[in-house]
């Protein structure tokens, strides 16, 4: 709109990747709240030192057409990350399946961008399904400038 400022738009991956930097006794509920009625400057945000990472699991040719129903098997991921569902249902038979083209998004916590990173793609490689897709470049371009 003409006239509006330029902002980020956050999105679930983008909100994902955030949240793994909330200290532990951050209070994300008041937060919320204080964001809600205008007053957000007056709570505290508290952020760990370090770097997030999201990588987002799609299925074989997303964003155009892509395949649902493929069952998917998921693994022990490593400790610091985080898989949030996104397009994923269980059937009747309790198996999970994918439901949609973003399936996964896996965010992972780390001290600096290399581990974080790292750790990231270590969850994704727990996540298995037919024609699974993500992007292998993810932060490249931090990890090149450091």
């Amino acid at each position: 709109m003409e006239g509006q400022a330029d902002f980020p738009k956050f999105g679930d991956p983008e909100t994902q990747t955030m949240m793994m930097l909330l200290a532990p006794e951050c209070d994300l509920a008041a937060i919320l709240f204080a964001c809600a009625m205008g007053k957000l400057a007056t709570v505290p945000i508290l952020l760990l030192p370090g770097y997030a990472c999201n990588v987002v699991v799609a299925a074989g040719g997303y964003p155009e057409s892509y395949s649902k129903g493929d069952t998917i098997e998921l693994g022990p991921y490593p400790e610091g990350v985080q898989v949030f569902h996104a397009g994923t249902e269980r059937n009747t038979n309790g198996e999970l399946k994918t439901a949609g083209g973003r399936v996964f998004s896996v965010a992972a916590y780390g001290p600096s961008l290399e581990e974080a990173v790292s750790l990231a793609y270590r969850g994704v490689e727990s996540i298995r399904f037919k024609d699974i897709f993500y992007r292998r470049d993810i932060a490249a371009r931090g990890l090149h400038s450091h």
